[in-house]
């Protein structure tokens, strides 16, 4: 819908819009007074008469107020103009408002950043979507049990296997690949010793997520299943 110019410059020329918004109600009130002076009535009369007849001004001047453009925005300056000056009579107050305000948006701003990573950003994987939990059900209390290691090891021996025992699996799956979170101790001579959260995870964990290393390499084929391997740098 297009902006009319004449509400763009009354926008920016509000002593101007009042003043003219005054002489037209003047002027409507003089024609009236006019017209009820040439009905027989003698000044004053008219004069009352018109005004009874026109209506409240003040009323007529906060409608043509509120259709005017940047209304909105004026209010809520005065609105800002207020708040600084009661703000500004109870500097204790102020002190409390601001400190709540800034716990709040604190507050606001960490659960955004939760629920950002857990619920609404992809994992940094090449196809998020297509990546599944694969777990155990207990026959007793309806709750997931994660795949043991073997466990774990065989399936994936079905996944990659060209003559599969169970196609399907073959067919759903293009790989399989476990992790495991575990608290280790780092230490260092002089810092002491902090605890951490890792993941164990097989070699195949990162081509299955389909990402590459900035630096250096992930593990190779086989080297999760060599006792006493060198670690990878």
């Amino acid at each position: 819908m297009a902006f009319p110019l004449s509400r763009l410059r009354q926008l920016f020329r509000r002593r101007r819009f009042e003043a003219d918004m005054a002489e037209e109600i003047q002027s409507h009130l003089e024609r009236q007074a006019a017209a009820n002076r040439a009905a027989g009535m003698d000044a004053e009369e008219a004069r009352y008469a018109a005004r009874r007849q026109f209506g409240g001004v003040d009323q007529i001047k906060e409608v043509a107020r509120a259709q005017r453009a940047g209304v909105l925005l004026e209010q809520w300056a005065k609105d800002f103009r207020f708040a600084l000056r009661t703000l500004g009579r109870n500097p204790g107050f102020s002190a409390l408002v601001v400190l709540a305000l800034a716990l709040g948006l604190s507050f606001n701003a960490v659960l955004f950043t939760v629920a950002n990573d857990l619920f609404v950003r992809p994992l940094p994987a090449a196809a998020p979507g297509r990546l599944v939990v694969v777990a155990q059900k207990s026959p007793f209390i309806d709750y997931q049990i994660p795949v043991s290691y073997p466990d774990a090891e065989d399936l994936r021996r079905l996944v990659e296997s060209d003559v599969a025992p169970e196609p399907d699996l073959a067919r759903v799956y293009s790989g399989l690949m476990a992790y495991r979170e575990e608290v280790v101790h780092l230490s260092d001579v002089g810092s002491g010793t902090e605890r951490a959260w890792v993941h164990a995870v097989t070699d195949n964990y990162f081509s299955v997520l389909g990402v590459q290393p900035q630096l250096g390499r992930f593990f190779l084929p086989g080297e999760a299943r060599a006792p006493g391997a060198d670690p990878i740098l």
